[in-house]
């Protein structure tokens, strides 16, 4: 990963392409949206089933993703304050969040009866941080990368609808 934010964009685009980071990537997509599942659909099998996977998947992608940040963070941490370092170190503490309360609430489903509703409420307050971070954070950095050519199709859509 480059240091500087001022680096070619071929250099940034491929990282981007790295597996490390396409795999954590992945696994926070999936993690998010198996998340909100649980947190939207009504009780029921499908619900309790998704808790299974979203538990396994996180806990099996786990260690990837905290290589994943410990690289990122000594890769960018010289970097000037920007707004895109600003969210991602809000990203990275809400994702921690998500993390700390995602293995004690998987410990306490193992071990217990019931899962602390505390733990409960702080992970899924952690989600919508992380999004709330996380998102702009990634879109400016993916327009900042692939600019134009990002937006040339989203903008070829809209123009031909009217």
């Amino acid at each position: 990963m480059s240091a500087s934010p001022l680096s070619n964009s071929g250099e940034r685009a491929g990282d981007w392409r790295a597996p490390l980071a396409i795999t954590v990537a992945g696994w926070l997509l999936f993690e998010t949206l198996s998340g909100l599942l649980i947190l939207f659909l009504p009780f029921g099998l499908t619900p309790q089933f998704t808790v299974v996977v979203h538990t396994g998947v996180g806990c099996l992608f786990l260690l990837p993703y905290l290589i994943y940040q410990v690289q990122h963070w000594s890769s960018y941490r010289s970097s000037a304050w920007t707004h895109v370092k600003l969210t991602e170190y809000v990203a990275f503490g809400a994702a921690m969040v998500c993390v700390v309360s995602g293995v004690v609430l998987t410990v306490q489903a193992l071990i217990g009866t019931r899962i602390g509703y505390a733990w409960d409420l702080l992970h899924t307050v952690g989600t919508f941080a992380l999004l709330a971070a996380a998102v702009p954070h990634v879109v400016t950095l993916m327009l900042r990368v692939w600019g134009a050519d990002l937006l040339a199709p989203l903008a070829a859509g809209i123009c031909g609808r009217f």
